[in-house]
């Protein structure tokens, strides 16, 4: 069997799929539409769930972020960025003066959370024992 029509059952495979994704999404719409046309409440033919989302991250300037890593963490850059997964660079950039980059909200609302408590994550950059750090 080529390529050609292993890709070709591939494709007609990905169209069968996506039909069906297809046709559930207009049946879950119609659904609505008729449950909203009879002018009952939801509550009674849907599972209707009200949540309190999280409030919108506080903004940080370069100085912000700095004081958050410097004088809440007492780490490096390069550990601190560590802790966030991201890149030594990134967190550079975040610092700079001339503010090239602003942490998106997902950054912003782990500072939120360094900010209130930052004793989890001071437990995870403890110093290493001398034992230790000669075995890695």
């Amino acid at each position: 069997m080529n390529n050609a029509s292993t890709n070709k059952r591939a494709r007609k495979g990905d169209r069968a799929r996506t039909g069906g994704v297809g046709k559930r999404l207009i049946r879950g719409l119609t659904e609505i539409r008729d449950a909203l046309e009879t002018g009952r409440p939801l509550e009674e033919r849907f599972t209707v769930r009200t949540v309190r989302a999280p409030d919108t991250p506080s903004e940080y300037t370069p100085e912000d972020v700095k004081r958050l890593r410097e004088k809440q963490l007492g780490v490096s850059q390069a550990v601190f960025a560590q802790l966030l997964g991201v890149s030594s660079a990134l967190v550079r950039a975040w610092e700079a003066k001339r503010q090239r980059r602003v942490p998106p909200p997902i950054a912003r609302r782990l500072f939120d959370q360094i900010r209130r408590d930052p004793t989890p994550w001071l437990e995870m950059v403890q110093p290493r024992k001398r034992a230790e750090a000669g075995a890695a």
